[in-house]
């Protein structure tokens, strides 16, 4: 999994399902994926310049299917990373949702 960016900002007993990091220097466009403790899925997101401050955004989904749903076919504008980026990251965050069910 990347690295996260966000885990500084975000509630601490979220869990970072996965991670994307697409930024170019001097900017911020991030994208990652986390569960609560209730098991709400927290798609979150940063884009900004290097002044960035910790703002983020975030859109909350019962399931994975939802989510993704939600970038395939609902206003975009959260949706910061690339299609093929979107696609790795809803692939990681389904591995790792796999692996606590187990």
């Amino acid at each position: 999994m990347n690295e996260s960016v966000l885990s500084y900002y975000v509630p601490k007993d979220w869990r970072l399902l996965a991670a994307l990091d697409e930024s170019e220097p001097y900017e911020v466009d991030v994208t990652e994926i986390y569960q609560r403790p209730d098991g709400k899925l927290i798609l979150a997101t940063a884009s900004g310049c290097s002044c960035w401050d910790g703002d983020y955004d975030t859109d909350e989904f019962d399931t994975l299917d939802a989510l993704w749903l939600s970038a395939k076919f609902a206003d975009n504008r959260r949706w910061n990373p690339s299609w093929r980026g979107s696609e790795e990251l809803v692939r990681e965050a389904r591995v790792a949702l796999e692996e606590t069910a187990q």
